[in-house]
């Protein structure tokens, strides 16, 4: 009977040894104060220097002041390093084969005049060319020779009735890669320079054209792969629109 009493504490004092690392285990620091999932976003403010630095759509700030307004202008080295002035591309796509039509589009303030040297109306009229905002004329393209490159189409769009609120002409020319390429060409030697990548919207949204959603959904859009994102995006780029247009009536 002695024996058994002392092996009784025996097996004790060894069950509680085995639960004693259990009974005092305490979790990691990192379960005890976790991080909230979605943390609370910095407000956004306009910044012309982050702006100088910013490439993407992705800009910081939405801050819808009116056109005229000195803090929504363009600073002198927005953009991808290009200057301010007149921008040239090629806005339709590229390497898919012949198309009936592709567009060639400039915006700045001097795309009238770029476009005054590159197109010549089928018109006979001795003044220069005079567009008329949102009215479609035919005519042909000329290079730096005055030689005919193509025939074409110009849509001017005045400001600030235009996507970047600046004036803006588009040449629609045959849609071969050789007949864009050309008509490109002619305006960078009439005065313009190539865009960057998403200038045109970058434009947009500095002018307050856009806000920043709806520049990111702009991208969305132009990239989606399925009817479901195209809907979608574009549901983003007009409920904006929309909101302004009921709270105007």
């Amino acid at each position: 009977l002695l024996k058994k009493k002392e092996k009784i504490p025996m097996q004790m004092a060894r069950a509680v040894s085995r639960l004693l690392p259990f009974l005092l285990w305490r979790p990691p620091r990192p379960l005890l104060r976790r991080r909230p999932l979605n943390p609370s976003p910095k407000p956004l403010t306009t910044r012309a220097k982050a702006l100088a630095s910013c490439s993407s759509l992705v800009l910081p700030g939405d801050e819808r002041s009116p056109p005229s307004s000195p803090s929504r202008r363009a600073p002198p080295s927005y953009g991808g390093g290009g200057s301010p002035g007149t921008i040239a591309a090629i806005v339709t796509s590229l390497g898919g084969g012949p198309a009936a039509v592709g567009i060639v589009r400039l915006s700045g303030t001097d795309a009238v005049a770029v476009v005054g040297r590159v197109f010549r109306p089928a018109r006979r009229e001795p003044a220069p060319w005079r567009p008329r905002s949102h009215f479609v004329e035919y005519g042909v393209a000329l290079d730096g020779d005055e030689s005919v490159i193509d025939e074409v189409l110009v849509v001017p769009m005045l400001a600030p009735r235009s996507y970047t609120r600046e004036d803006v002409v588009e040449l629609q020319c045959h849609g071969n890669d050789l007949c864009l390429r050309r008509v490109l060409r002619a305006c960078l030697e009439a005065g313009a320079r190539l865009a960057d990548p998403g200038e045109f919207t970058l434009r947009a949204f500095l002018n307050g054209r856009l806000d920043l959603a709806q520049a990111e959904n702009v991208s969305r859009l132009i990239s989606a792969k399925s009817v479901a994102a195209a809907d979608s995006a574009l549901a983003g780029i007009q409920i904006l629109k929309m909101r302004c247009l009921h709270w105007t009536l």
